[in-house]
């Protein structure tokens, strides 16, 4: 959180402090901006690293600000209440319903619009989700896939260890991540648009003895688990600041801990690894609550009703509300399940260079005794240089001669690298030593590339792009300034 100021003798009396925002909204603010905070409007004069400085802007249109956090959620008990309430509802009559609402201390207006959206959902699904019956509704996004919505009443906390069963089943049979999203509501999973049969209710069926070891398995890839690991991590003085005076920033905090996190990995006993992970599935989850449930099903005391719809139904409308903004906004997903994300599995990767192939986007070829995939744009420099076979009937502007295309391939891989050695594009390459130094001399005279090590560059010693040695000098020069600090008077 930043904390909001008056500036430094501007106050009237007492605290200089106004309030505070969340990091996000301070991200999104800019100078002179209008804001409100409890009954006044506020101009933002200044933001530093960790304080939003404010004058007073009376009678002037603001905006309102905002602030995440993660909502506690619907209890299982509670979720099992709103379940038979639903039932009830369902099954009485209009009159013996209006009765009932009334009874609890709802007014007219309040019971006429309770029975009309119950009215209006059965009206699109046939069913209300209760105690005894879980709708799932397909219906189509925007773009045309398949939208899977689970209707559940049973609350957040056995709704998100049933979605990491949920993805890791897609995941497995289907090979395409879902984009799974848990809520007090249910559960929203969205499937691309393909031929054949649309997902069904199967996918939602598990063995209840099995499910708990389900979602210990991948408990430690989900985003939960690495916001909790961050959490954790800093109670245990694992990621120190720099200067205990000064507030860390959010994002820093996670880049950090995710660093830390795929370092921790590496030992399945890490303290904070366990503690983590019993924190997710004792404090977070109700994994007890989920395994009546699925037990419920497996029995048939809980059955599945499937509907097919054109437009989402009334109670997907806050399911839907969530999944969008579930995505709008960044998380604390952990790196490999960002990595997981976009890549999916082997077979999903090869799938999409299989499209791109056919669009002659991408061509397979062979170096260095490599099968590898490159662009089609470096047909011509890749034949020339290093005299590898393209494939045929490849357009012509594709096919042009280059000039120097040895060096040209030298100079994008330097773009990207930092130190590296001839021996190394040689490896890269499948050329020899010798070929490799022949074209780093001529970089190097040009300016384009440096040489550190021998004043001759035949042997020995690294090069690197001059471009990359400006930003390498750049952020060392930064880090000897920050080091250095002004000698006390006292010394």
């Amino acid at each position: 959180m930043f904390s909001v100021i008056l500036p430094e003798g501007e106050e009237q009396s007492g605290s200089r402090r106004v309030g505070e925002l969340d990091e996000e909204m301070v991200y999104e603010s800019r100078l002179n901006d209008i804001i409100t905070l409890g009954a006044t409007s506020w101009r933002i004069q200044q933001i530093t690293h960790d304080q939003v400085v404010v004058v007073p802007a009376p009678r002037r249109s603001a905006r309102l600000p905002f602030w995440r956090g993660e909502g506690i959620g619907r209890a299982a008990d509670s979720g099992a209440s709103l379940a038979v309430f639903l039932r009830q509802l369902d099954s009485a009559a209009p009159a013996e319903a209006q009765r009932y609402l009334r009874s609890l201390g709802l007014d007219d207006n309040a019971v006429n619009n309770l029975l009309s959206l119950l009215a209006e959902q059965r009206a699109a699904t046939g069913v209300l989700p209760n105690d005894r019956t879980l709708v799932i509704e397909r219906c189509r996004d925007e773009s045309g896939d398949w939208r899977v919505i689970l209707h559940s009443p049973w609350g957040h906390a056995s709704m998100r260890p049933g979605r990491l069963a949920i993805t890791a089943r897609i995941q497995q049979r289907l090979g395409i991540d879902a984009s799974v999203v848990a809520s007090d509501d249910g559960i929203i999973a969205r499937f691309p648009d393909s031929e054949g049969q649309v997902p069904s209710a199967e996918l939602f069926v598990f063995d209840a003895d099995n499910l708990t070891q389900r979602v210990s398995d991948t408990i430690g890839g989900s985003a939960l688990f690495a916001a909790r690991f961050r959490e954790c991590a800093s109670r245990a003085l694992l990621l120190p600041r720099r200067n205990p005076g000064k507030r860390s920033l959010l994002w820093q905090q996670r880049l950090r801990a995710g660093q830390l996190l795929e370092v921790a990995r590496q030992y399945q006993d890490f303290p904070i690894l366990i503690e983590t992970a019993r924190e997710c599935l004792q404090d977070v989850y109700d994994l007890p609550a989920l395994h009546r449930l699925v037990s419920q099903i497996q029995q048939g005391s809980v059955q599945f009703v499937e509907v097919t719809t054109d437009v989402p139904s009334p109670f997907a409308a806050p399911l839907l509300f969530g999944y969008v903004a579930e995505f709008i906004y960044a998380s604390d997903a952990p790196q490999a399940e960002r990595h997981a994300s976009l890549t999916g599995d082997r077979q999903q990767v090869m799938a999409v260079l299989r499209q791109f192939t056919a669009a002659q986007r991408v061509i397979p070829v062979t170096f260095a005794g490599e099968a590898r995939w490159a662009v089609v744009e470096d047909a011509a420099r890749l034949r020339d240089a290093l005299a590898i076979v393209i494939p045929d009937h490849l357009p012509a502007a594709f096919l042009q001669p280059l000039p120097d295309p040895l060096r040209n391939l030298i100079t994008c891989y330097a773009r990207t690298h930092a130190l590296f050695s001839a021996q190394q594009l040689a490896d890269r390459y499948g050329a020899g030593v010798a070929v490799i130094n022949s074209a780093l001399l001529p970089l190097r005279e040009q300016g384009k590339l440096l040489h550190i090590g021998s004043g001759t560059g035949q042997a020995g010693g690294v090069w690197v792009s001059s471009d990359i040695f400006k930003r390498l000098r750049l952020r060392s020069l930064q880090s000897a300034r920050e080091a250095t600090r002004p000698v006390p008077p006292t010394a």
